[in-house]
């Protein structure tokens, strides 16, 4: 940074008061200073936290996509279990039409078995 250009003293000015202005002068210098050391100061942490943001940023996206990625999985682990257990309970039904025997489950009587082989109790109605 160039020096500041100073103003020259007045000449009707005594020595006291040249000493204040001289002073008042230094102290401002002292504060520009400090100012832009501090301006100076904040825009590196800025560069920083900034860097550090875009590092998260970066990290967090990744997070999401194997987020994403897992929860593409297990939506296709879950609807090849539904199928699987629809066509265990397709086959329990023929198996109960076949033996003329009552099948019950969790949810209620077994879907596409006849009321008198399911009906309430299980027992044929």
């Amino acid at each position: 940074m160039l020096p500041r250009r100073q103003a020259p003293l007045p000449a009707d000015v005594d020595d006291k008061q040249r000493r204040r202005i001289l002073r008042n002068r230094a102290s401002a210098e002292r504060s520009r200073l400090r100012r832009l050391g501090q301006i100076a100061t904040l825009q590196q942490e800025n560069q920083q936290l900034r860097a550090q943001l875009a590092a998260q940023s970066s990290g967090a996206r990744e997070a999401e996509s194997e987020t994403q990625r897992e929860n593409s999985r297990l939506r296709s682990e879950l609807q090849l279990a539904r199928s699987r257990v629809a066509a265990l309970e397709r086959a329990m039904v023929d198996s109960a039409r076949e033996s003329n025997y009552p099948l019950e489950f969790a949810g209620g009587t077994a879907q596409g078995v006849p009321r008198s082989y399911g009906g309430p109790g299980g027992m044929p109605a």
